[in-house]
């Protein structure tokens, strides 16, 4: 899901990228709702997912984003928006930000946003909650919001000369309870309770996304 603003460095860098003829690639691209928003700028973005997508167009490239099929040092931005979180239980290492890294063609960019977890208000701990959940309900494939410092130990084992920025902002986007509710009331099965409690919260409070956390690695020149 698009994040709104994009962080000010972000603009620029897909400005600058824009007037190359570069080479993007939205990794877990989902809707391709984010792709779309990037290619409005004038630069060539990939969607890749692990499944085809909703509708024609929404994917590009259907591949898995643990071992990415592409060439090492062959596309210019790499972009991962709300997956590394998803990511983290199947390879809690986080060796796939090095492979990523390598996917870079010297001189390229790699971003990482994740929402932040933030229970400061009410509609935000409803957020919060709702990914709780949905990653014990789907298991495998489906992690929590996470904090930054859980790539500190993958960013530390990038090559020497990688430049790694990180940073943070706030994430306006509105968020729609409506099809949240729908998806959790389900098809006629009884909620739980922890999913009914959930549900009234929303009902009453809403959603807020809250802060995210951005990563901007850059690979170093050959």
């Amino acid at each position: 899901m698009p994040f709104t603003p994009l962080p000010r460095i972000l603009s620029t860098d897909l400005e600058f990228l824009a007037g190359k003829s570069s080479l993007g690639l939205d990794i877990g691209c989902g809707d391709g709702r984010l792709g779309r928003r990037l290619q409005r700028g004038g630069l060539r973005v990939w969607g890749l997912d692990r499944y085809a997508g909703l509708s024609v167009g929404e994917v590009d490239v259907v591949g898995d984003a643990l071992a990415l099929p592409v060439a090492q040092g062959s596309v210019d931005l790499i972009l991962a928006a709300n997956l590394v979180r998803h990511l983290l239980p199947q390879d809690a290492g986080g060796g796939f930000i090095l492979r990523w890294y390598e996917s870079l063609r010297p001189g390229g960019i790699m971003y990482i946003l994740e929402d932040m977890p933030d229970c400061s208000t009410p509609q935000r701990r409803n957020y919060h909650d709702l990914q709780l959940i949905l990653a014990r309900i789907i298991g495998r494939g489906r992690g929590a919001l996470v904090e930054p410092e859980v790539l500190q130990a993958p960013l530390s084992a990038l090559p020497a000369g990688a430049q790694v920025q990180q940073g943070n902002g706030p994430n306006r986007r509105r968020a729609d309870p409506g099809p949240v509710l729908d998806m959790l009331s389900g098809s006629g099965g009884r909620p739980s309770g922890s999913v009914r409690r959930l549900m009234s919260s929303i009902s009453r409070f809403g959603l807020e996304y809250g802060n995210f956390w951005w990563v901007r690695v850059v690979r170093k020149g050959d």
